[in-house]
């Protein structure tokens, strides 16, 4: 094949590649981590799907599970979701959650307060707030063990993700 064939080729693709990138750099913003992993799982799904679907070398299978685990943890991580049924509960406990912030004197900070709307003591709501707060850290644990999966993976494997 002549090098002209080639540079064609290389032009389908790439506006083929800029194609179907549209929907996703459309929906990207600058100001949150969600839309990167949004990309990067973008982009493992396509590279799962080559490695599945057309991979030539011996081991394209098992590259392509690697990826699929990649892709997964993103979707998790995208979701921010791993300590729903806990929330519920405590919903279920203590009513539904309002946050109000009031200012700090002599700072240009905000203190957040919860309130409850099953909780009528100040005493529950400490108690109510502590359980809260306890939620919101083994969410973000959960997250950040998955955090540490996907790239800790990617790290390890991705100079094999070739075809």
């Amino acid at each position: 094949m002549s090098d002209f064939y080639y540079k064609l080729k290389g032009i389908y693709v790439g506006i083929r590649n800029i194609i179907s990138y549209i929907p996703i750099l459309f929906s990207d913003r600058d100001y949150d981590w969600y839309f990167l992993i949004a990309i990067l799982k973008f982009k493992l799904t396509r590279m799962e799907k080559l490695h599945r679907e057309e991979g030539h070398g011996l081991y394209s299978h098992r590259v392509a599970k690697k990826i699929n685990t990649c892709r997964i943890l993103c979707g998790r991580i995208m979701k921010d979701s791993y300590t729903t049924l806990d929330q519920l509960n405590h919903e279920k406990i203590y009513g539904e959650i309002r946050m109000v912030s009031f200012p700090i004197e002599g700072s240009t900070n905000r203190k957040l307060h919860f309130k409850y709307s099953k909780v009528d003591t100040e005493e529950e709501t400490e108690i109510a707030s502590a359980k809260m707060i306890d939620i919101a850290k083994r969410n973000d644990d959960l997250r950040k063990k998955d955090i540490d999966y996907l790239f800790n993976t990617i790290k390890k494997d991705i100079t094999k993700w070739w075809d």
